[in-house]
């Protein structure tokens, strides 16, 4: 049974996937939504992701105007660069 609903109305999903950067991708776009409980490795990896995010954030914020963005990757830079 890949799903089940628990008391507080969360739900818990049990999948079988091989870790890597496009599950990392689906995981984090999800926000504050979601909890990896395990596998530890995949785990760690969206913890250490969402700490990096949180510390751009704490370095940055105050200096930033209102919706202004800063992209910290040249990959997502150059996707914003074709359109």
């Amino acid at each position: 049974m890949p799903a089940i609903t628990l008391e507080d109305g969360s739900v818990l999903i049990r999948i079988k996937v091989i870790p890597n950067f496009e599950l990392e991708q689906v995981l984090l776009s999800f926000g504050e939504s979601v909890i990896v409980l395990e596998p530890e490795v995949l785990k760690n990896r969206i913890k250490e992701r969402v700490t990096a995010a949180s510390k751009n954030y704490e370095q940055l914020c105050r200096m930033i105007a209102p919706f202004q963005v800063i992209f910290t990757s040249l990959n997502v830079a150059a996707f914003f660069d074709k359109l």
